[in-house]
């Protein structure tokens, strides 16, 4: 009787454990990470300016905006592509860029990230 009750006591000491380390954070790991991001000066993406601070607050992770004009930020876009490393870890591009960005192979599917973050 006593062997099994350690084991219920174990088992609910393990379950209590895992919950614990559930409820400290799926993004915990990312706490303090800085994203650069380049997006355009457009409504839809001001829009995006204002849940920022709510997105650092829900996991950490501060986001550097560089939002230029399209033509700005067409060239900065082709500047930073053509680099083994550039400054951006994420962009928003125009449908008008995306071709060319294709062709060049400088996209990356972000797919599998979302299906295993």
């Amino acid at each position: 009787m006593l062997t099994k009750l350690k084991r219920m006591a174990l088992g609910a000491s393990t379950a209590l454990t895992m919950t614990s380390a559930a409820i400290a954070g799926p993004y915990d790991a990312y706490e303090g990470t800085t994203l650069v991001v380049n997006f355009p000066a457009h409504p839809h993406y001001n829009a995006v300016m204002k849940i920022l601070p709510e997105f650092t607050k829900e996991t950490g992770i501060e986001v550097e905006v560089d939002q230029l004009p399209y033509l700005k930020m067409r060239e900065r876009q082709t500047l930073e592509l053509g680099q083994d490393e550039g400054d951006y870890d994420l962009i928003a591009y125009v449908v008008f860029s995306k071709a060319d960005y294709v062709y060049a192979d400088q996209l990356e599917n972000l797919a599998r990230y979302f299906m295993n973050p």
